[in-house]
């Protein structure tokens, strides 16, 4: 097993380098929009994100759906939950009688938190992508369980703070939208 990541990481790491030199070269081609589909989000959204000063002492949710409203997973069982990622491990409702709000509130209050005791001092809050699914622990909401995502989580923003500065200092226009060419 520790074999076939150690290739899967290799093969990944030479088609992120291409994804690169795509980008830094501003060819737009198929096989560039594949590696976009695949590596451009994290720096897209970099590229494209609001500055601003935070206003208040307390944060609230970057990467969240709202519970019910944003996304619904239902299970066969007709139990309400989250979404699919997530699944069925925090579910407030069923098919009969409808969302509990006052769970939802209750989870989303919870999580909230969570996230003011976790991420209020975190330099990659901004940029953070996390969302509930990086917070459960055995069907609960949990701390521990959201710093043990949160290192996982600054690692890959680190990363793709790297990418996209290298990107961005070769080809200050790479994240501009552009038509493909075949």
């Amino acid at each position: 097993m520790k074999i076939e990541n150690i290739n899967l990481r290799k093969q990944q790491k030479v088609l992120i380098n291409e994804y690169i030199m795509l980008k830094t070269e501003n060819i737009h081609n198929l096989r560039a929009k594949l590696l976009d589909e695949f590596f451009g989000k994290p720096m897209l959204d970099l590229d494209e994100r609001y500055i601003f000063p935070l206003k208040s002492s307390l944060i609230s949710p970057n990467g969240t759906c709202y519970p019910g409203l944003d996304r619904l997973f239902i299970t066969t069982e007709g139990k309400l939950g989250m979404c699919e990622k997530v699944n069925e491990a925090i579910t407030f409702g069923n098919v009969k009688d409808g969302i509990n709000i006052t769970k939802v509130k209750n989870i989303y209050n919870e999580y909230c938190n969570i996230l003011n005791k976790v991420c209020l001092d975190c330099w990659a809050y901004r940029l953070c992508s996390s969302c509930f699914n990086g917070s459960i622990l055995n069907g609960k909401i949990s701390e521990k369980r959201k710093r043990e995502d949160c290192r996982y989580k600054k690692s890959s923003v680190v990363n793709s703070l790297k990418r996209y500065t290298k990107i961005k200092m070769q080809n200050p226009e790479a994240f501009k939208t552009h038509s493909i060419k075949k």
